[in-house]
């Protein structure tokens, strides 16, 4: 069992920024959860990272905090401040100041008032609701920065090679709606598949790394939530597989040759008997081949980025052989002269 802690993060530049009017995108992107106080006169928001705010803090007060949890409050004001506040009603929460954050911890359902005051004496308040959890959605927490075919070719799960990495990520519910709240999820999992530490930017979430041993890691918390891994021993490669996101790039077809007008750009995946996906490790990109077996086909290279694959060859056909996390693929390639490297005499 492990306790998760989290990682606060200073909130500083949003307060100045506001206060001279600013209204950069950097600003409004930091965090789109501000909720007027009952006052109106600040604006409070949780200023942590929570796996389900995609890439900036979104998710704010209006979302009940899940009892047992802690959650930071923090307003915008013109100046950087210090707060103090109270709690009508410490049965239900508590708080404590840190830094220019008040620290919420929920402590039974129910409903409480947090006054506020700032350093300079500007007073507000807001009403905060704390639910039991009755559950927990737990997933593999994808990159926003990650295109959009990675969401389809992933979607019968997940196995990991030797020393791949992933971010397992959880939220508290109840009755399937998502909590408010971290810092006291404790996490079930087998050590002897993955290697984990908390993850650096997000609460709620674990960052894991295969150990290379054979078997199925099922992360699940106290309040419930379920998530299997398989983790790969090196002696188990996967089935390769190549789609062509050039026809579809949202969903893209399997394809099983290279010929004719077929797109030279594609992707490349592995996949267990069942359909999960296979994380590769970094020393699988390392060891990435590419040979031509038969014909006169002539290969410069294989560009990759970003998961997609560029062959790179002058005109002619043949049978590329690719070599990748231990299994090989055999694929008909034909180039064309409007799809031949610009490189080529």
């Amino acid at each position: 069992m492990r306790f998760i802690q989290s990682r606060l993060k200073p909130e500083i530049a949003i307060a100045i920024a506001l206060a001279s009017g600013c209204t950069t995108g950097d600003v409004v992107k930091a965090h789109t959860g501000g909720q007027k106080g009952g006052d109106g006169n600040l604006s409070f928001y949780e200023p942590n990272e929570y796996p389900v705010d995609d890439g900036f803090s979104a998710i704010g007060f209006e979302t009940p905090i899940a009892v047992g949890a802690r959650a930071d409050v923090a307003v915008i004001h013109a100046i950087l401040t210090l707060l103090e506040g109270e709690v009508d009603d410490e049965s239900v929460a508590s708080i404590e100041v840190s830094a220019f954050n008040l620290q919420i911890r929920a402590h039974s359902e129910g409903s409480v008032r947090l006054d506020v005051t700032t350093a300079d004496d500007i007073e507000d308040y807001i009403d905060l609701e704390t639910v039991e959890p009755d559950g927990a959605t737990i997933w593999v927490l994808q990159s926003i920065f990650d295109p959009s075919w990675m969401s389809a070719i992933r979607s019968g799960g997940y196995a990991m090679r030797p020393g791949a990495k992933l971010t397992v990520a959880a939220q508290p519910t109840h009755n399937g709606r998502g909590l408010l709240g971290f810092d006291f999820l404790d996490w079930d999992l087998k050590p002897s598949l993955i290697e984990e530490q908390e993850h650096w930017e997000y609460v709620n979430s674990l960052y894991i790394e295969a150990k290379g041993n054979s078997g199925m890691a099922t992360f699940s918390t106290q309040i419930g939530g379920s998530l299997d891994i398989q983790t790969l021993a090196s002696n188990e490669p996967p089935t390769l597989k190549m789609f062509s996101v050039v026809e579809n790039a949202t969903q893209p077809p399997e394809i099983f040759e290279l010929v004719g007008n077929d797109p030279s750009i594609f992707v490349m995946a592995g996949f267990t008997g069942d359909g999960r996906y296979v994380m590769p490790a970094s020393q699988d990109e390392l060891d990435f081949s590419a040979d031509v077996i038969n014909g006169d086909l002539e290969l410069l290279g294989v560009d990759r980025g970003g998961g997609d694959f560029h062959i790179r060859a002058c005109r002619g056909s043949g049978t590329v052989r690719f070599s990748y996390m231990g299994a090989l693929l055999d694929v008909s390639v034909e180039i064309s002269g409007d799809l031949a490297d610009p490189d080529c005499a």
